[in-house]
């Protein structure tokens, strides 16, 4: 079965005509996976083989199949095709220049080269390059609502990754339309933060009260100056 909308995920239909006898336990999963791919900032379709338990997952020209047993937790299951899926998540990058405190292995090759210590030196920072990635991982086109993942890499740091939402300043699925076409990635981030501002914490609060956005995240920090 091939259906571009996924409607068959959510069909009782689909269920009645299907072989399987564990039809509750299937309509629970399938549910889960029809919220997961309708967020998705890529298109996926799905279709299921009813010989082989297993539901396929397409993206362009992108095929995977995943099992389907008694023993599936929904979690685990979207994590795995999460796993495969991300690869071809759209993204955007670029970089900055931030300013650090020197750290002790540094303030020591500082007090080696001058013969002594320098209180100045506790003040004393270093301008490092910062790689930034953000990779797109849901889209809530009723809100505009774009939820990223960003990657930051430096030479002497280690960052943890951060959850970032954006709200688009034009219809979410016109501007992941227009992204898809820039192929010149320092133009695609140009453009993306042109279109975007972050979301407030009021007006995530209250997205969540209402219940239109569950999703976790760390708070949303300000971008700092980019340097494309």
């Amino acid at each position: 079965m091939f259906d571009k909308t996924n409607s068959w995920l959510i069909s009782d239909k689909f269920l009645i005509g299907s072989k399987q006898k564990d039809k509750e336990f299937l309509r629970e999963l399938f549910s889960e996976v029809y919220d997961y791919v309708t967020c998705l900032p890529i298109p996926v379709y799905t279709a299921w083989n009813d010989n082989y338990r297993k539901i396929y997952f397409i993206h362009g020209q992108h095929r995977k199949g995943f099992f389907v047993n008694g023993k599936t937790i929904g979690v685990k299951f979207i994590n795995l095709i999460e796993d495969w899926i991300s690869q071809f998540y759209p993204f955007i990058v670029y970089h900055e220049k931030e300013h650090r405190e020197l750290t002790e292995k540094e303030i020591l090759v500082e007090m080696n080269q001058s013969k002594g210590f320098d209180p100045t030196m506790l003040d004393k920072t270093v301008e490092e390059k910062v790689y930034n990635k953000y990779l797109f991982f849901r889209s809530y086109l009723l809100q505009d609502l774009l939820v990223t993942k960003r990657i930051r890499k430096c030479k002497n740091r280690k960052f943890d990754n951060e959850w970032t939402i954006f709200l688009s300043l034009k219809p979410l699925s016109l501007l992941l339309k227009e992204l898809r076409n820039i192929e010149i990635i320092k133009l695609r981030t140009q453009f993306f933060f042109e279109h975007v501002r972050d979301v407030t914490k009021s007006e995530m609060e209250n997205l969540t009260n209402r219940g239109e956005l569950i999703y976790e995240t760390q708070e949303v920090k300000t971008i700092k100056t980019i340097t494309y």
